[in-house]
């Protein structure tokens, strides 16, 4: 995360909400931490986030998650226009968090976190290449028969990171229309409208998804209809 984004305490950087269909997309670094950065977050976190993260029996996990949390209330407070511990947070049906003003999405990996915001539903997801090892072992979990077409195009050694990348188209568009994981990925059909440009439809659900680059990793952003995607205040597609 920038500078600015880790050094303050409270909603003292003022965003505007991105226009059209843009999406911002803020990143959270965990190799980079800074205790006095953690502490600041923590003290933003309500009695209820700190009860949920102090069960986490793994340290490094529980200061991964209370990292995040901490700076998706910094980022949103800064959006709608508040303080980080006022900034309401609540679940939609299927358990996506939701927050008023803005429409948001949060990703985890191991050393990253991608926060992503706009004025309409979005999705995102993260994944380290690392990930792609194995991947084909549980490709039933995901993969239907109408994606086997896709990934069969791309033999070895581009086949894993393939798998990997519809994984993640998956669960970026899945967060984007609501569902998250409740609902079988194998029911998403995914296209791919170039090298970087998917479509993902399940049933009347139709969404856009954009790869965008992270060193180490495999990012993707989605929504019904994507604009320009700004990284860290910088713009990297539309």
């Amino acid at each position: 995360m920038s500078a600015a984004w880790a050094s303050c305490s409270s909603a003292s950087l003022w965003l505007e909400v991105p226009t059209g269909n843009d999406v911002h997309i803020w990143t959270v670094r965990h190799d980079e931490r800074r205790p006095q950065d953690d502490a600041r977050r923590a003290a933003v976190l309500n009695d209820v986030e700190l009860a949920r993260y102090s069960r986490l029996k793994d340290e490094d996990e529980r200061q991964r998650r209370i990292r995040a949390r901490g700076a998706l209330r910094l980022v949103l407070a800064s959006y709608i226009g508040t303080t980080p511990d006022r900034v309401e947070l609540r679940a939609n049906p299927f358990g996506k968090p939701c927050a008023d003003v803005v429409e948001f999405s949060c990703s985890h990996s191991h050393s990253l976190t991608l926060i992503a915001v706009g004025r309409q539903a979005v999705g995102v997801d993260v994944e380290s290449i690392d990930a792609s090892r194995g991947i084909d072992a549980f490709q039933y979990r995901f993969v239907g028969g109408s994606d086997r077409a896709v990934l069969d195009a791309s033999g070895p050694p581009t086949a894993p990171i393939d798998s990997l990348l519809m994984w993640v188209v998956k669960e970026a568009s899945l967060k984007a229309i609501g569902t998250g994981l409740t609902i079988d990925p194998r029911e998403m059909q995914v296209v791919a409208e170039s090298a970087t440009r998917f479509r993902a439809t399940r049933g009347h659900a139709v969404v856009r998804a954009s790869q965008f680059q992270l060193p180490g990793h495999v990012a993707v952003v989605a929504a019904r209809v994507l604009g320009r995607i700004v990284v860290d205040g910088v713009a990297v597609a539309s």
